[in-house]
């Protein structure tokens, strides 16, 4: 069983106020969609989520199996993909999966690198260098390595930026394996549609009070 908590967080950047007093519960097998306007901090708050930054108040709680994975531990498990997260470009795409791989200590990581490949419709390209790939086949290598070890909480930043129609069905069947596992799923995007893919959805405008 995963469960996602999110207690009364606050963000804030000197006087400039994000958010304040955001909570809600996502547990296995639901998704999310973070929407918001451009710069209202859809992106921070999947940081924050993701354990890589912290609130200026309140807190996350990331419990799987009745453990709950606190600290540095919370980014281990956290499969994400931003537009400014980079892969190494001056690796192929292969090394850059066994590279994860090895970080995340996966054991016999062979036939889920080449799993993900297939899913992500990479494997033609698997050994080409990544600074040859288009940015399109740069963002299906980030979901890639999103998903590598099977993430119970899997976060998505716009993900279908830069994305054709067969790139865009490959992130919805990344979604729905998410899920269908029972692991959950986080997006932020003002696509309204994109939301339509996720079961509920959270207006990160309405936890901003203007006057704070």
């Amino acid at each position: 069983m995963i469960r996602l908590d999110v207690e009364g967080i606050s963000k804030r950047f000197i006087r400039r106020l994000l958010f304040k007093e955001l909570s809600f519960t996502l547990e296995g097998g639901r998704s999310l969609a973070i929407t918001g306007s451009n710069g209202s901090g859809k992106s921070t708050l999947l940081r924050i989520i993701a354990g890589v930054m912290t609130p200026n108040k309140g807190k996350v709680a990331l419990t799987v199996d009745g453990i709950g994975l606190e600290g540095n531990e919370r980014p281990l498990h956290v499969g994400f993909v931003a537009p400014y997260f980079n892969v190494y470009e001056g690796f192929s795409a292969r090394e850059n999966l066994d590279f994860v791989a090895k970080v995340r200590r996966i054991e016999n990581p062979k036939d889920r690198i080449e799993e993900v490949f297939s899913l992500v419709s990479l494997q033609h390209r698997s050994e080409d260098l990544v600074k040859t790939y288009s940015s399109g086949m740069k963002q299906r290598l980030k979901l890639g390595v999103s998903i590598l070890t099977n993430p119970p909480l899997l976060l998505l930043d716009e993900p279908t930026t830069t994305l054709d129609l067969a790139g865009i069905d490959i992130v919805r069947k990344v979604m729905k394996n998410q899920v269908d596992r029972g692991g959950l799923l986080i997006m932020a995007t003002n696509n309204p549609e994109e939301v339509s893919w996720c079961d509920s959805s959270l207006s990160i405008e309405d936890f901003r009070k203007r006057t704070a």
